[in-house]
């Protein structure tokens, strides 16, 4: 459908009920434009920054889409639909197929909606069981005087503490304009993977670089028990005494000059690293 369609920044035609449309959004729609309110006024269209951004028209459309999407749009202005995110096509849908569109989008409709109420309760059911599951991990009330991600980095150490005694760890939480977040740090001890199984789960979502948007995960309950943040990160450093232990293993000794210019030791770093990396995941294993 998408090929025989042209993009709306260079449809200059009349829109006109049951008229297909493509929005590349949302990974792709296919719709059907089923009403239209007010006069449109494609004279009026202007585009700006080389058709990025569109202003202009009066008239807004409702849109019934097609396929595997599961909802409408209610008053999509005139100009959104002759923009650069969607394709406007010449073939015009019959009052039946219209029905048939709108009966789908029903009935997917309230097949997301039961299954999203049996996900909400799920979600419910493991919320209500993990404190008793986790007595030792402190409980987060939004009432309460510490803030959500400054608990997820109070939890995250009393975690690390139980799973690796004996290495010290750093949990520093901030919050800063648009976001929240928890480093933890650490020297010598687990490898970076053994920590990221433990700290994780308390990071509530992920950033989505193709969308420029941050997408929270709703399947993951335990931020919203334990506290947490948006970014949630480990990074593991190796002390002196253990670099020298290493590079002695592979017949070196190292001296305090040698960290001085720790970049000049002709590629001995690379295999010092190799050997920490290696002693610590058997460590850990």
């Amino acid at each position: 459908m998408r090929n025989e369609m042209v993009r709306g920044e260079k449809y200059d035609g009349w829109l006109t009920v049951g008229q297909r449309v493509h929005c590349i959004l949302y990974g792709g729609m296919d719709g059907i434009i089923t009403a239209i309110h007010g006069e449109q006024n494609p004279g009026s269209i202007k585009r700006l920054g080389g058709g990025c951004m569109v202003m202009g028209g009066i008239a807004n459309m409702d849109i019934v889409f097609t396929g595997h999407h599961a909802h409408t749009s209610r008053g999509t202005p005139e100009s959104i639909i002759r923009g650069v995110q969607w394709y406007i096509g010449d073939e015009i849908a019959d009052s039946s197929e219209i029905q048939e569109a709108f009966k789908a989008a029903q009935e997917r409709k309230t097949k997301e909606e039961n299954k999203a109420k049996v996900e909400a309760d799920q979600r419910d059911q493991t919320r209500t069981a993990l404190p008793d599951k986790y007595p030792h991990l402190a409980r987060y009330d939004k009432n309460g005087k510490i803030s959500h991600y400054a608990l997820g980095a109070k939890n995250i150490k009393v975690e690390l503490a139980k799973a690796f005694p004996g290495i010290k760890f750093s949990a520093k939480s901030e919050s800063y304009s648009g976001g929240n977040s928890i480093r933890v740090s650490w020297v010598d001890g687990p490898v970076e993977a053994e920590v990221n199984k433990i700290i994780r789960k308390y990071q509530e979502g992920s950033f989505d670089g193709m969308d420029d948007l941050y997408s929270y995960d709703k399947s993951n309950v335990w931020p919203d028990v334990f506290g947490g943040a948006k970014y949630v990160s480990g990074s593991r450093n190796e002390s002196k005494a253990l670099r020298t232990l290493a590079a002695k293993e592979l017949g070196y000794n190292l001296t305090d000059a040698n960290f001085d210019q720790w970049t000049n030791l002709a590629g001995l770093e690379y295999e010092i690293e190799r050997m920490i990396y290696r002693q610590a995941r058997e460590m850990t294993a």
